[in-house]
């Protein structure tokens, strides 16, 4: 009876320790004040902490985020100043410099850059107090409009290239269509994204307008093509054409020749 009576207090001791810690950790990161940002793949961008409290700070410390264990970027402190990890040298850097208000630049952010960082201000006689920022890359899209007539078939192609994955949809009159979708990634981060609609009547989009919509992070673009008047070819069509064009030949052969003959006969 005693032992389960202890093990119930251990326990009951154990939660209490342990929502204090989370507490403790919720309390710490309220008192830092980040904002998550998105850019533009290949260019500047800045994370931004500012500690709320008004508590001595001795070290501003930047980390990555990782899997394993966060990672040391760069360190602020009024004795050391600036001091940049060589895997982080030339590729970002502290451009406010502050105890109480920290910020770091990715010169130019590549897709290794994308994720989240911790920001960590040592107190003194609070020890770490830490933030946290996302950063969030994106490219804007790329968009190809296209049309092409077949024999029997008109096949409308949207196509769209950005970071993260676009949505494409179709706006378009008409009945007797459907649409099939290809997504390709590429190595350099972005997502291919084609839809292609495949119209059985061509003729009956023949001086209409189609509208491609992408959707990409939230906005709405719209692509307009109206369809001009194609040309269909049958096969019965095609070599209706070949026969009159060799007939047309023969017939002028036989022309020039008699012509020429009668040439040769006069005097």
């Amino acid at each position: 009876m005693e032992r389960l009576v202890f093990g119930r207090f251990f326990c009951h001791l154990s939660t209490y320790r342990l929502i204090w810690f989370l507490a403790a950790v919720t309390l710490c990161r309220a008192q830092v004040v980040t904002q998550d940002e998105k850019k533009l793949l290949n260019t500047p961008a800045s994370l931004r902490c500012s500690l709320g409290t008004s508590q001595e700070v001795l070290v501003v410390t930047w980390q990555k985020i990782k899997a394993a264990s966060p990672e040391n970027m760069v360190t602020f402190s009024k004795s050391h100043g600036v001091v940049v990890q060589p895997a982080y040298k030339d590729k970002i850097n502290i451009t406010e410099l502050g105890l109480q208000n920290s910020t770091i630049t990715f010169w130019n952010t590549t897709l290794e850059d994308e994720g989240c960082y911790q920001c960590l201000f040592n107190t003194f006689g609070s020890g770490n107090v830490l933030g946290k920022a996302c950063l969030t890359l994106f490219v804007q899209p790329t968009v190809f409009l296209y049309y092409k007539f077949f024999e029997d078939h008109l096949n409308i192609t949207c196509s769209a290239n950005a970071r993260p994955a676009p949505v494409i949809s179709w706006k378009v009159s008409g009945s007797g269509m459907d649409n099939s979708t290809e997504i390709l990634s590429h190595p350099n981060g972005t997502t291919s994204v084609t839809s292609v609609l495949h119209v059985k009547d061509p003729k009956s989009q023949v001086g209409k307008e189609v509208i491609c919509q992408v959707l990409h992070l939230g906005t709405v673009t719209s692509f307009r093509q109206t369809v001009n008047k194609g040309v269909w070819f049958s096969v019965p069509l095609l070599l209706s054409i070949v026969s009159l064009i060799i007939l047309l030949i023969l017939i002028s052969i036989l022309l020039y020749w008699k012509r020429r003959r009668t040439q040769d006969r006069e005097p």
